[in-house]
């Protein structure tokens, strides 16, 4: 039997589409922008206009400045496509690590909620 992605994830994932920043979580903290195509509780798939490497510990900054989460993140995967211009993009697959404070995990289910 197999078992589909779905029925394996901890969190239930929602389409979104929100603004998203991202910082490596080193000395030299470069900015990179972007957007989600999915969330969970758990993590976040997002495209990006450059590479970042696997396995990198980032600062994530989703929402606007009027209502954004602040997390960290490991990203686990990711694939490069093609846009119709023909130009790369990147399909990044993020993991939330653990929630310093539940504020934190309120703020993202808060931001969950009002993006459907």
């Amino acid at each position: 039997m197999t078992v589909r992605n779905e029925e394996r994830r901890r969190h239930k994932r929602i389409t979104a589409q929100i603004r998203i920043r991202m910082s490596e979580s080193s000395e030299e903290i470069v900015q990179i922008n972007g957007v989600t195509r999915n969330l969970s509780l758990g993590g976040a798939c997002i495209e990006l206009d450059q590479k970042v490497p696997v396995f990198t510990v980032c600062r994530l900054f989703l929402g606007d400045l009027n209502a954004e989460c602040e997390l960290d993140g490991r990203i686990l995967w990711i694939k490069e496509t093609l846009t119709p211009e023909k130009i790369s993009a990147f399909q990044v697959g993020i993991q939330f690590l653990s929630f310093n404070s539940e504020d934190k995990r309120k703020a993202l289910l808060e931001l969950m909620e009002n993006t459907l």
